[in-house]
């Protein structure tokens, strides 16, 4: 059903957001660990009070949300985006190669 150079090429791209994926959440739990802990040992050597608590918590959080929005959720849309992709065009082929309009 599909050429070699095509199968081929899709394996590469699965291949390569797959080990995007897997190197930005080990980037994002590192960083992530590193917010976290300077966050935790701040709050603890400056014995904050609790507004300042809250300030620092939800830093925190807005530091690491973009960690994980850029390291993990970017490349899995592009894995989604990939696949849909491939789909559309199988099915494009499919109906010009068999002379039949495939429709979903």
């Amino acid at each position: 059903m599909q050429s070699g150079i095509r199968q081929k090429l899709n394996e590469f791209i699965h291949t390569h957001y797959r080990q995007r994926l897997i190197r930005g959440a080990m980037t994002a739990g590192a960083l992530g660990l590193v917010v976290f802990g300077s966050g935790f040992l701040l709050e603890h050597y400056l014995w904050l009070g609790s507004v300042d608590r809250a300030v620092l918590f939800w830093a925190m959080w807005l530091l690491f949300l973009p960690l994980v929005a850029f390291g993990v959720m970017k490349p899995l849309l592009h894995m989604h985006v990939a696949l849909i992709h491939h789909v559309h065009c199988i099915t494009k082929v499919e109906s010009v190669e068999t002379g039949w309009e495939v429709i979903h």
